[in-house]
């Protein structure tokens, strides 16, 4: 669904692009269903290939229902790009006075093909009703994109950086081992997560801190909370477990094993550094018995990266081999439109 609306473009240093984008509240009123969407218009920055200068066209995405059902209560925002490039955004809504009234970052990528980069709970409708700003003629947007420009690389700074980061972890290492000895503790645990009827001790405030979606149960005047108890009914145990030891330490036994089942968990409770670190497992590990299943993965969590290097394989080096598994004709049809004009293009 196309909108015609207003954008504001302001261009930094070639790294930064400022975009501003004025809605008709009319519009997003039109919304009513979880998929409908909002287009901004394009707008342009510039990057480097070696010493060429090229345009980057870039777009932003409004579901004002949500982009999928399982966020419908929510604000969706992504932006798109037109050229592989690796970007983060900020997103931002401002209200008549020009005071930001929700604000929050994506994760870094990089784009391909019109691939999205965005906030798939962006903010809650109740939220913005409250806030005024579904009363005003016009809603604005404000999208801050940090990119790079150049596809060449400083080596040296690149080696600096990382060897920064691994003093990092070493320093850090031992705080790890302290938080991962506190999962389980009977003595001084004040949670309790139950599934498959074993459980898991665990702390509100960790728990809290690191998922919103816990943090609404724990705020939430249910009989769980009070009792210091929640069931966890679609989380095997030793899921939880591995999704829990995540939470305190930033890692996870078994993640390869687990992957799947921990990528939905992390899609769930909300808990983007887990599901980010399935995903790149996920984005190393591809292969013929599973890429099937990783682009329901993808397609199911909206994961363009994963859906993108998935049917890249399949094209590649799969062919035959996937295409004529059983369950490939049970995948949605625009993975497998996608996946036919690939292989289309590949035969010429």
């Amino acid at each position: 669904m196309a909108s015609e609306n207003v954008g504001k473009l302001k261009v930094n240093c070639l790294s930064k692009v400022t975009f501003e984008w004025q809605i008709d509240n009319s519009y997003i009123m039109d919304c009513k269903d979880a998929g409908d969407f909002l287009i901004s218009p394009n707008f342009t920055s510039y990057g480097y290939s070696g010493q060429i200068p090229h345009e980057i066209k870039w777009c932003l995405e409004l579901y004002p229902k949500g982009e999928r059902d399982d966020v419908e209560d929510y604000w969706s925002i992504y932006v798109l790009a037109d050229t592989e490039i690796t970007a983060s955004g900020i997103f931002k809504i401002v209200n008549n006075e020009g005071r930001v009234i929700m604000q929050k970052n994506s994760d870094k990528i990089v784009f391909a093909n019109y691939m999205a980069c965005g906030v798939p709970r962006f903010s809650t409708h109740d939220f913005l009703m409250k806030s005024g700003i579904l009363s005003n003629d016009k809603i604005t947007i404000v999208c801050e994109i940090t990119y790079k420009p150049s596809d060449e690389k400083d080596e040296v700074k690149e080696d600096e950086e990382m060897q920064k980061q691994e003093d990092d972890i070493d320093a850090r290492l031992e705080v790890i081992d302290n938080f991962e000895a506190l999962l389980n503790d009977n003595k001084f645990s004040d949670m309790s997560l139950i599934s498959g009827g074993k459980v898991v001790k665990a702390h509100k405030c960790i728990l809290a801190n690191s998922s919103s979606v816990f943090a609404a149960m724990f705020e939430a005047d249910m009989k769980e909370s009070q009792e210091n108890t929640i069931k966890i009914v679609d989380i095997e145990y030793n899921v939880l477990v591995e999704m829990i030891r995540f939470v305190y330490t930033g890692r996870a036994n078994n993640i390869n094993a687990l992957v799947s089942e921990l990528v939905f968990a992390a899609d769930k409770y909300e808990l983007d550094v887990l599901k980010k670190e399935c995903v790149n497992k996920m984005l190393k590990n591809i292969s013929i018995d599973n890429v099937i299943d990783y682009l329901q993965i993808a397609d199911k969590l909206r994961i363009e990266q994963l859906r993108e290097e998935a049917i890249k394989f399949i094209v590649e080096k799969g062919r035959s081999d996937v295409t004529d598994k059983p369950e490939f004709k049970f995948l949605p049809h625009n993975i497998m439109y996608r996946v036919c004009c690939g292989l289309s293009r590949k035969d010429k």
